[in-house]
Parts: structure tokens; C-alpha cells; sequence
């Protein structure tokens, strides 16, 4: 049985496979889904029951994902004060989707980029964003004006409850 990882209440990030799941869908109430890509099975398959929106991100670090960011931000964050549930997805679940959902959170909660990408991780082990898309990652957090703090930890700290 496949599983969606919840990133936050109403906030979930899985697969290509898992969004063709109708009743995994249903059970998790998914009301929206974001699809970050094109081609290979990534187009909705289900268009009348849910709400889509698709970006044609290419999985390569020379892609220009940055242009996404506040829009799937918007569609996400729209999605969820309208009483819905987001399903994220890309073909795997590992770069794509997971980069469009770490900028979200880092908006969102005015997190750094590393306190983001930890948490999703520690949510979905999966998420592994590719070098090209790190990087603009840390454009957005310089765009968002977040500072990561002086004091912070290095990479290698577990993921604990402090995040939360």
C-alpha cells in the first residue's frame, strides 16, 4: 500500500504512482494536486475530481525552477485556507516536487533553507532536491530575506522535535 508523506495539515508530497492511487487520493481527502513536470505519465489523471495545476519543470540543475516558487506557493498555500488538502508530486517524489515544497515551507514559516529542507527530509526521506535547484533555493531564501542564524548547527544534526 502506498503512503503519502504529510508535510504539514493539508500538505502532502508523494509520487507520479501514488497520484494515480484514485482511493489512496480519496483517502487523504486530496482536494488539489500540484504537478511539478511534464511528460512521463505527469499529466492529470483524474482532471474532473480534483484541482490541478502543472509546471513544466524539467529535472536538470540548469532548470529554472525559481520562477515556480511563489506560484506553487500561492496554489498551495489558496488550496489550503480554502479548507482543501495538496497533493505534491513529480515522477519520484525526490527533486521536482520536493524543491517546490521546501520554498513553500520556507516562505510560509520564514524558515532558512536549511531548517526547511531538514524537516521536509525528516518527513519524506526521500526528498533529495538536485544541486542546480539548492542553489536557487538559496536565491529564494535571499529574496525572502531569510538569515540563517549564527549560531546554527551544523548538517549532521538529527532532525529532532526542535524543528517543529
Amino acid at each position: 500500500m502506498y503512503l503519502l508523506d504529510e508535510i504539514e495539515e493539508g500538505l502532502y508530497l508523494g509520487s507520479k504512482e501514488q497520484a494515480s492511487q484514485l482511493n489512496l487520493l480519496f483517502q487523504y481527502k486530496i482536494t488539489h494536486i500540484l504537478i511539478a513536470g511534464t511528460g512521463s505519465g505527469l499529466e492529470p489523471y483524474f482532471p474532473t475530481r480534483f484541482v490541478y495545476k502543472q509546471f513544466p519543470i524539467l529535472d536538470s540543475p540548469s532548470f529554472d525552477i525559481l520562477k515556480y516558487f511563489d506560484e506553487a506557493a500561492e496554489f498551495i498555500e489558496d488550496a489550503i485556507n480554502s479548507g482543501g488538502r495538496v497533493m505534491v508530486h513529480c515522477l519520484l517524489g525526490v527533486s521536482r516536487s520536493t524543491s517546490l515544497v521546501i520554498a513553500y515551507i520556507m516562505k510560509q514559516r520564514r524558515w532558512s533553507l536549511r531548517k526547511a529542507k531538514l524537516f521536509v527530509q525528516y518527513l519524506h526521506p526521500d526528498a533529495r532536491p538536485n544541486k542546480g535547484f539548492l542553489r536557487q533555493l538559496e536565491i529564494y531564501s535571499r529574496i525572502l530575506a531569510i538569515r540563517e542564524p549564527t549560531n546554527a548547527p551544523n548538517d549532521n544534526v538529527s532532525c529532532s522535535c526542535t524543528l517543529f
